[in-house]
C-alpha cells in the first residue's frame, strides 16, 4: 500500500493529556471561534522541540508567566503517536501544487462563504474555510493536512533568523492515528535548546 507514517507530538496539559491516555483517544478540537490554523482536528506537531515551545506558551497564558523546567514538567505533557495514512489522503499545504488546489477550490466557493458568520467573524480565515470545504465534502479524501506555520510568539531582538516555521499536522480522520503514549518528561537539555528562542524569560 501506498502508506506514509509519521511520528506526532501532541502538547497539552496533564489533566488533558491524562485522560488522552486514559480513553486511548483524542477529541478533535471544536475551534468554535475559528482559532486554528487548519480548521478542526487533532494538531499534531513533527518536531518534538516544537510541542514543548508550544507547552510553554500554554503555561505562560495559564499562569502569566514563564515556567522553569520544574513547574513546565509539573503541569504539561506531551503525547507522542504513530500516524499511518495514504499518501493520496494528505493535503501537504507546503507543496505549491497543493495550494494551487486550494486556492481554486476556494475560489468556487468565496461567493457563498464571504457572507458566512463562520467566515465573517472568524479569527482564522484559513481555518474557515477548510472547515467549509470538509462541510460542503470538497475534502472527503483528506485524513490529514500538512502545513509549516510561523511561530507568533518570539522575541525578535536575541537573534537574527526570527521567523521560525514549525511544521504541523492536523489529523481529520481519527482513524489514522496510532499508538497513542505518553512521553517522558522534558529533559534539562532539550529545555536549554528550546529556551534559546526565548532569551532570558524562562530559566
Amino acid at each position: 500500500m501506498n502508506e506514509e507514517n509519521y511520528t506526532g507530538y501532541h502538547g497539552t496539559n496533564n489533566v488533558a493529556a491524562q485522560k488522552i491516555i486514559e480513553e486511548n483517544q483524542f477529541i478533535p478540537s471544536k475551534d468554535k471561534k475559528t482559532k486554528l490554523y487548519l480548521g478542526r482536528g487533532v494538531y499534531f506537531y513533527i518536531e518534538y522541540k516544537d510541542a514543548i515551545s508550544w507547552n510553554i506558551k500554554g503555561y505562560k497564558y495559564d499562569n502569566e508567566k514563564y515556567p522553569n523546567l520544574e513547574e513546565l514538567n509539573q503541569q504539561y505533557d506531551i503525547i507522542n503517536v504513530d500516524i499511518v495514512v495514504l499518501k493520496d489522503n494528505i493535503l501537504n499545504l507546503n507543496k505549491v501544487e497543493n495550494i494551487k488546489i486550494f486556492d481554486e477550490l476556494t475560489n468556487e466557493i468565496r461567493g457563498k462563504l464571504v457572507t458566512k458568520p463562520e467566515y465573517k467573524y472568524a479569527r482564522n480565515k484559513n481555518g474557515a474555510i477548510i472547515n467549509y470545504l470538509m462541510k460542503l465534502k470538497l475534502l472527503t479524501d483528506v485524513d490529514m493536512i500538512i502545513r509549516n506555520i510561523k511561530d507568533p510568539i518570539l522575541d525578535s531582538d536575541i537573534h537574527s533568523m526570527n521567523d521560525i516555521y514549525r511544521k504541523v499536522i492536523c489529523v481529520k480522520n481519527l482513524n489514522i492515528i496510532k499508538n497513542i503514549s505518553m512521553h517522558e518528561k522534558v529533559t534539562i537539555e532539550d529545555f536549554k535548546i528550546v529556551n534559546y528562542f526565548y532569551g532570558d524569560k524562562v530559566k
